[in-house]
């Protein structure tokens, strides 16, 4: 089971062809007896090996997972997985088809993350939110930004 490192969803995974592990939607009753909360049943949990390349392959991989699960990523989080450290991604489901392409960017300070909302605010992109992943088997912060 995939267990988030705030305490979020959890969900049985299987290794997918990208060597990432890949979730699925976790039923009622199992959640019940898993976590205290169970999650939304619209939410699909994806988990990612801490041995990600790069952000740009995490930014690449959660795409296709968008469009693979007709879903819109909102949430990148540290987790664990049958004890093993993951990079936990939330999808919920959407309609609308093609979202379009993400970008991700890593920042460490205040400063880098201040910077990087105004360079994509002036293109015009769409700031999602702010979440933690492993890249490298190293966690690092990242910006989520829906491209325009």
């Amino acid at each position: 089971m995939a267990t988030t490192k705030k305490g979020g969803s959890k969900a049985s995974s299987k290794k997918g062809s990208n060597g990432a592990t890949t979730g699925t939607k976790t039923p009622a009753k199992a959640a019940a007896k898993t976590a205290a909360k169970a999650p939304p049943s619209n939410q699909t949990t994806r988990v990612y090996a801490i041995t990600m390349s790069s952000v740009k392959g995490l930014e690449l991989t959660c795409e296709k997972d968008e469009a693979d699960l007709s879903a819109k990523i909102i949430s990148l989080q540290l987790a664990t997985n049958n004890g093993d450290k993951v990079t936990a991604g939330i999808y919920e489901d959407d309609d609308e088809g093609d979202l379009g392409e993400l970008a991700f960017e890593e920042y460490k300070t205040d400063v880098d993350e201040q910077s990087l909302k105004a360079i994509h605010q002036t293109k015009g992109d769409t700031f999602l939110f702010k979440g933690e992943a492993y890249v490298k088997s190293n966690p690092i912060k990242v910006l989520v930004f829906r491209e325009n």
